[in-house]
């Protein structure tokens, strides 16, 4: 069987575009172009998931371990985040930053990202593509393995369990899924009709 290929998925609230470069059970690879002057992702951590950056053009800000803290990685660096460390990344110069994401044990990493995307293509994102529903934005983060500094775990646990039973009954988890497969369909047959 041959493997799919994509064309990248723009998101029209930020500006920012992503590339599936492999997408299988345990691994995803993303190329991101994080537009200039973008917040990118806020501090967060995973409790499974292992993502390495391997920064392509431009200069990304990374921040680790909640410190306050900043660094910047250029061209041809990287940095390995396993599961538990803090970080966030932003792109806050002038140039475009492009940068390849390897996610391992991605579980629903992509619906959390796609899901992103699509409510921002909807208009249901604030302008830094935040969703405007509370209930969607914990459920996406539950998806993509998103944690919260701050919180503790077990009371985070237990409101994406919550918010997971309250999407399923508002008919949300359909539509989050739902853009998850139009744009992967729509990425695979953009690039099947240029072939």
């Amino acid at each position: 069987m041959q493997p799919h290929t994509y064309t990248p998925i723009s998101n029209p609230a930020t500006g920012d575009r992503c590339l599936i470069l492999r997408t299988s059970a345990d691994e995803l690879r993303l190329r991101f172009w994080i537009a200039p002057r973008s917040g990118g992702a806020p501090l967060h951590f995973h409790r499974s998931l292992t993502e390495t950056f391997h920064v392509v053009e431009g200069v990304m800000t990374l921040e680790l371990d909640g410190k306050g803290i900043f660094s910047e990685l250029r061209a041809g660096s990287s940095v390995r985040i396993p599961p538990g460390r803090l970080h966030s990344f932003s792109n806050p110069h002038s140039e475009w930053l492009v940068f390849e994401a390897h996610l391992h044990s991605p579980a629903d990493f992509l619906t959390f990202l796609l899901g992103l995307y699509g409510l921002a293509s909807a208009g249901k994102v604030d302008r830094q593509g935040t969703p405007r529903n509370p209930v969607a934005l914990l459920r996406l983060l539950a998806f993509g393995d998103v944690w919260l500094p701050g919180l503790p775990v077990i009371l985070q646990r237990g409101i994406f369990h919550a918010v997971g039973r309250l999407s399923r009954w508002m008919a949300l988890e359909e539509e989050l899924t739902g853009y998850r497969s139009a744009l992967l369909q729509a990425a695979t047959a953009v690039h099947e009709a240029r072939v």
